[in-house]
């Protein structure tokens, strides 16, 4: 046999491995899709939040300042 010859067990190996890999492959993009999918939806629900908070300081801030004018009042 030639120096460079490649048996058959090398291909199917290489083929196995590259069957293998594809297959990994594969598997790590659906974890970055499904990944990227539970991002999008952190980010809408910290952007949720963030505009409850800031809701929640406005309503105080027009609370303590009708309060305040109240009190004046009496």
């Amino acid at each position: 046999m030639p120096e460079n010859y490649i048996s058959n067990r090398e291909v199917g190996a290489a083929l196995q491995e590259l069957a293998e890999v594809r297959h990994d492959h594969r598997n790590l993009r659906t974890i970055v899709y499904a990944l990227s999918d539970e991002q999008d939806r952190l980010k809408l629900e910290l952007a949720k939040t963030k505009m409850a908070i800031r809701t929640s300081v406005a309503v105080l801030a027009l609370l303590s300042g009708a309060i305040g004018w109240l009190m004046d009042f009496v």
